[in-house]
């Protein structure tokens, strides 16, 4: 037997002005079909792309905007490719985008915006490492976790530093 429960649609739907007595409509959802069951769900090995496969001109941007520590401007490049992309590797652009962000937290003192980020995109480029998109996933990865590991530093984290920043590099360049 398929498990279901219920969820409301969203409050922002209703105007201020009906929700006096008026309760939102219930949808009836399959427990593995709903989109926070997804993030629950333990993660399969998705095959990475092939290394011939070059990025595209967009995602070479990104990259320099990311090397070059302009997070915002990345995180905007890289959401034009995520919400484009209809298959598992949007997951890619999506996990360098929340270490983007998470690193902008850290740069204006969010230490714990930083971690949360920082987690949650290391998490989410996992099953494409090493390499996905011709990115060295797997560098990234390990520059993220030195960096939770300084973050939780029982006497606090510095500041980020230049020689702290990670680089997201193309397979077979150095960064």
């Amino acid at each position: 037997m398929q498990e279901s429960f219920i969820f409301s649609l969203s409050c922002r739907l209703w105007p201020k002005n009906l929700s006096g007595g008026m309760k939102a409509p219930r949808k009836s959802v399959k427990l593995s079909e709903h989109r926070l069951c997804n993030r629950l769900a333990p993660r399969k090995k998705i095959m990475p792309s092939t290394p011939s496969s070059s990025p595209s001109s967009t995602l070479l941007a990104a990259v320099r905007q990311f090397n070059e520590g302009a997070y915002f401007s990345c995180h905007e490049t890289l959401e034009v490719l995520w919400q484009d992309e209809p298959g598992p590797i949007r997951a890619v652009y999506q996990g360098v985008l929340q270490i983007g962000i998470g690193l902008l937290h850290w740069q204006r003192g969010n230490h714990r915006g930083a971690r949360i980020l920082l987690r949650r995109g290391d998490e989410l480029l996992r099953p494409f490492l090493p390499v996905a998109l011709g990115l060295d996933l797997a560098g990234l990865s390990a520059a993220v976790a030195g960096l939770l590991e300084i973050l939780e530093s029982p006497a606090g984290p510095p500041p980020l530093t230049d020689d702290r920043r990670p680089g997201l590099s193309r397979t077979g360049e150095k960064e």
